[in-house]
Formats: structure tokens, sequence, C-alpha cells
């Protein structure tokens, strides 16, 4: 078994501005306040969301259902428009005539904390 380690190759100088947020103006954060295992996000997780990139079918999206907020997965079919559920306990959404909706933005990145139980109660 070879060593995971041995293929890392450093990134050099590295900044998080610059690399995960090409649109500083544009871009928020959203912190995961529940477990999402259709869309691998944990309590705690923190998103970048860029509302300059267009959502594309797939993208997952912070959305505003009615009075809501919420992040789904949007799904494109052919003249339909489908917010997917990140979970069982949920249904799908397909959007109406009528039926409100607002896009915030694209999730570009999760990031997340590891080994860190005390911030996951946060």
């Amino acid at each position: 078994m070879s060593n995971p380690l041995s293929e890392i190759k450093t990134l050099g100088m590295f900044n998080l501005n610059h690399d995960l947020i090409p649109h500083p103006e544009s871009t928020f954060f959203v912190r995961v306040s529940a477990d999402m295992e259709g869309l691998n996000m944990r309590t705690g997780d923190i998103l970048v969301v860029d509302s300059a990139i267009e959502a594309d079918d797939g993208d997952v999206v912070i959305v505003r259902l009615g009075n809501e907020l919420n992040i789904k997965r949007l799904t494109i079919d052919d003249n339909d428009v489908w917010f997917e559920a990140v979970d069982d306990a949920e249904p799908h959404i397909l959007v109406s005539g009528g039926m409100y909706f607002e896009i915030f933005g694209k999730v570009t990145y999760s990031v997340r904390a590891l080994g860190c139980e005390e911030r996951e109660a946060q």
C-alpha cells in the first residue's frame, strides 16, 4: 500500500480569498445548521456561495422557496425546474406556475473543520 502523503504536491503560496472567492463582491458564507447526507454536508460546515455564477443543472444552490431559505440541488429537465431534496425526509419541489422562488447563489465550496468537536456545537 502506498503512502498517500508521498503524492501530495505543495501548493506554494495559497490565498483562500483569491483561490476560493473569485467574485468577492458577490460572495457570501452560510453555516450548515443540520446534516445533509445527500450533499455530504455536516452541521457547522461553512458554504461559500457565489451569486455572480449562474446556477445550472446539478448545481447546489441557496434558494428562497416562499419565506424560507434552503440548500437544494437544482435540476433542469426539459422545460421543468426542480429543487431536489437533500434527504429522504423532504419531497422534491417542482417549480410550477406562480410559485415564488429566488436563487441567491451557487454553492462553490464547503469548508469543514476536522477533529474539532467543540466547533460542531456552535
